[in-house]
């Protein structure tokens, strides 16, 4: 869910250019992985593993829109 957060935030980032989203998407990758207490390395082992067992992703998946959504009404009724 984290990760779907930090991509939406940098998408709203108009004032950097194009070619340079991927080194500040990096950037603030790197820190909330490291707040997670996780590596790159591990989150994309753990990503694969999902992918390639759809019906487990499936399940995942579908918690973490759930969970968005719980969100983003939140944030409406604020």
């Amino acid at each position: 869910m984290e990760v779907h957060l930090l991509e939406a935030r940098i998408d709203e980032v108009s004032v950097v250019p194009k070619d340079s989203i991927q080194l500040v998407y990096e950037h603030y990758e790197n820190l909330l992985f490291d707040s997670l207490g996780i590596s790159k390395e591990q989150y994309e082992v753990s990503f694969n593993y999902y992918l390639s067992n759809p019906k487990e992703f499936e399940k995942i998946y579908s918690a973490v829109v759930d969970s968005l959504l719980q969100k983003e009404k939140i944030a409406k009724e604020e």
